[in-house]
């Protein structure tokens, strides 16, 4: 455990051309990379004006999320 540990420890990261390893920037750093790279982008889903679709019942929705009985797995 302690070899993997020591595998993926970030020691330092290159920082507007030098190489940084001091903790609380590194971890900044990383933060900021994260939340970039994973931040939701607010788009507008497109719009079906007019489109009808079929729906089915709130009991045939139950018969298809439900539990199996007993008479359906024989």
């Amino acid at each position: 455990m302690n070899w993997r540990r020591k595998k993926n420890m970030i020691r330092g990261i290159e920082l507007e051309g030098a190489w940084v390893e001091e903790l609380s920037v590194v971890k900044e750093e990383a933060s900021k990379f994260f939340k970039k790279r994973f931040r939701e982008y607010n788009w507008e889903m497109p719009q079906l004006d007019g489109v009808v679709f079929k729906k089915i019942s709130r009991e045939d929705n139950y018969m298809l999320v439900g539990g199996f009985g007993e008479e359906e797995t024989k």
